[in-house]
């Protein structure tokens, strides 16, 4: 397959939804940054939900999750193929941007912990990741982005998985939440010192749309590419769940005293 500039990709995005809606599909699809105008960031980071924004592991995992239950009742292995296949076309297509590389690395970590549930195996490939980011992307260590994603893949190894597989989609999205949000939180106390209290709320009511938002991105952007007129069911499903999270956002700013600031 050819390789791509992103910005194909998310131009095809904005000229499908409109604004603050397609850029914030970008991030989560994509992994581009949100313009600052918006002023998402900091709604985001005070509901907890800042791990969802950007492309990330623990994003790709919850796609894997949602695969996993799609196909999983056939055989496991169908499962992890069809997601990694999925991620390994998708890193190419977009032309191995830095933050695709890291959630496609972390993703693939984590999804191979989740459904064979070897999480020592998992623990010690996050490990030798980050060593050899370190050699090689030293800059990347000290990124916001990737320590949320760094955060959120120790968190699904550890917590994430489960002996016994859910016999619906929705616990195993929230579980695989909780976990990455578990990590992910004192990571951004360390970098803001702030904390949201409401974030195991607002990622319990959020976590089962990100995995079909991420597909219905790429849909987008691939269909789109062919004609502008096939994007319309997958835009207008996507402008629904991204309009029921900005509502859950918008939301948990009315609750006192769920965010705090030191």
């Amino acid at each position: 397959m050819a390789q791509f500039s992103i910005d194909i990709f998310t131009n095809v995005i904005n000229t499908s939804l409109t604004e603050p809606y397609s850029s914030l599909l970008n991030g989560i699809t994509f992994g581009k940054d949100v313009p600052s105008y918006h002023n998402l960031y900091l709604k985001f980071k005070k509901s907890g939900l800042l791990h969802i924004m950007g492309l990330s592991g623990s994003n790709i995992a919850l796609l894997g999750a949602m695969i996993d239950a799609l196909f999983g009742f056939v055989y496991k292995i169908i499962a992890v193929v069809i997601t990694i296949c999925f991620i390994i076309i998708f890193t190419i297509s977009v032309g191995f941007e830095p933050p695709v590389i890291r959630a496609a690395i972390m993703g693939t970590i984590s999804l191979l912990a989740i459904v064979f549930n070897r999480k020592a195996t998992a623990i010690y490939s996050l490990f030798l990741t980050g060593i050899i980011t370190l050699v090689f992307w030293p800059a990347w260590i000290t990124s916001i982005s990737f320590l949320l994603s760094y955060g959120a893949t120790l968190g699904i190894i550890l917590f994430g998985s489960s002996q016994s597989k859910p016999r619906w989609w929705f616990p195993n999205e929230l579980r695989i939440s909780l976990a990455a949000q578990l990590f992910t939180a004192p990571i951004i106390f360390l970098f803001f010192k702030q904390i949201s209290l409401i974030s195991p709320i607002t990622n319990v009511l959020v976590s089962f749309i990100i995995g079909p938002l991420m597909l219905l991105g790429f849909c987008i952007s691939i269909f789109g590419l062919i004609h502008p007129a096939l994007t319309l069911p997958f835009a207008v499903v996507a402008a629904g769940m991204l309009k029921y999270l900005l509502f859950i956002v918008d939301l948990s700013e009315l609750v006192p005293y769920s965010f705090l600031s030191f």
